[in-house]
């Protein structure tokens, strides 16, 4: 889940004026999958590549304290996501995770773009 900021601030509300009335965040949750493709498995470093697709759905909250499940300013599209990244392990199955992620978010014709990096670490546990 992401949450955003309007990018302009909106009007302070006023009860009965329809014109006061503007977002002042935006979450957008992405549900889909993810398939990886690793490379160099028994080295120390290992290599990935990643793509992705799945649903995006989008709520608006107001100023007026209402929230938009489905309209101008939210909705359901679709994303398909791309990226690649690098995992170094340094203590058995503990590991850093460096990785950057494209995400195209689809909505009412158009396409919202996104890229992410990430630096992190990781664990892999087995029973």
């Amino acid at each position: 889940s992401q949450s955003l900021d309007p990018r302009v601030a909106p009007p302070v509300f006023q009860v009965g004026d329809s014109s006061s009335v503007g977002p002042t965040k935006l979450s957008v949750i992405l549900s889909g999958f993810e398939f990886y493709q690793m490379f160099g498995t028994r080295n120390k470093a290992v290599r990935m590549l990643m793509v992705g697709a799945g649903l995006a759905q989008m709520r608006a909250e107001f100023n007026s304290g209402d929230v938009e499940l489905s309209g101008v300013n939210s909705g359901d599209g679709l994303y398909v996501s791309a990226g690649a990244g690098l995992e170094r392990f340094f203590f058995g199955s503990w590991a850093w995770d460096l990785s950057g992620r494209y995400y195209s978010v689809f909505r009412d014709g158009k396409a919202n773009h996104n890229l992410q990096v990430a630096l992190g670490v990781i664990s892999y546990f087995s029973y």
